[in-house]
């Protein structure tokens, strides 16, 4: 199962913050709890940890790189999933229209 590492609220009126530095790249094999991200706001700095144990399988945010709280950061799995499309629970936001279905018989 997908997991996906979101900006956090930090504040009452944190709007966004800044992705400082990866702790862990690409294909790391990472623990729940362990520190992955370092994200900065206007008052503090703070260490984001793995929602799970698997793998550092995609990085959505580069550092430097601003997001609003709750989009996505980056996301972990298991080894071999294909982020965005093992149907886990993945809350990248994107403009595109979701696929729809076909129904032929």
């Amino acid at each position: 199962m997908i997991h996906t590492i979101i900006m956090p609220k930090l504040g009452l009126t944190m709007t966004h913050g800044q992705v400082t530095r990866w702790l862990k790249k690409e294909g790391d094999l990472v623990m729940k709890g362990e520190p992955l991200v370092e994200v900065e706001t206007d008052k503090i700095n703070y260490e984001v940890e793995s929602p799970a144990d698997g793998y550092l399988l995609k990085i959505l945010a580069a550092n430097g790189e601003e997001r609003n709280i709750a989009e996505p950061v980056g996301l972990v799995g298991e080894k071999g999933e294909e982020a965005g499309l093992s149907g886990g629970p993945v809350s990248e936001k994107t403009d595109a229209p979701a696929p729809r279905a076909s129904s032929r018989l």
